[in-house]
Order: C-alpha cells, then sequence, then structure tokens
C-alpha cells in the first residue's frame, strides 16, 4: 500500500474535508457515526494508526468534484446491494 501506519501497518486511509478515503478500493467514507466503514476507521485509528493528512488543495476543492466523489460512492453502494 502506500505507507506504514504508527503500529506498522499498512496506511489504509486519506483525509479528506468532510470524511476519509479508503486507499483500499478508493471509496469515499462520509464522517457519519451510521455508516459502517466510518466506524470501522475510528477503530482502527483507535489502534493507534494514522491516515494521510488532507492536501492542501483539497481543501479549496469544488463543490462538483465533493458531488462526484459521493455520488461514485452511491453507486458503489447500490451495486453492491443489488449484486
Amino acid at each position: 500500500m502506500v505507507s506504514m501506519g504508527s503500529k506498522g501497518g499498512t496506511l489504509m486511509y486519506k483525509i479528506t474535508i468532510d470524511g476519509v478515503l479508503s486507499l483500499f478500493d478508493m471509496a469515499f467514507i462520509p464522517n457519519d457515526s451510521k455508516n459502517k466503514d466510518w466506524r470501522k476507521y475510528q477503530k482502527w485509528l483507535e489502534s493507534g494508526n494514522l491516515a494521510l493528512p488532507i492536501e492542501k488543495e483539497v481543501l479549496f476543492e469544488d463543490p462538483i468534484s465533493k458531488l462526484e466523489k459521493r455520488i461514485y460512492s452511491l453507486e458503489k453502494i447500490i451495486k453492491e446491494k443489488n449484486g
């Protein structure tokens, strides 16, 4: 993967403006305690791991890019549920 986490594990996430990006499957995970992937990410952090920091240019990301990421994540969820 990308780098080593603080406990020697592989870095699996990158921080975004309103969630994280899974580097395993490039899925956007929103900051939402009801989301199972967000809870999994929180447990990963509690184990002493660190996510890659947000990039400076992402702080100024346009709204269209954010919507495209969310649409991609929703499409992935729909595909998984429909098999």
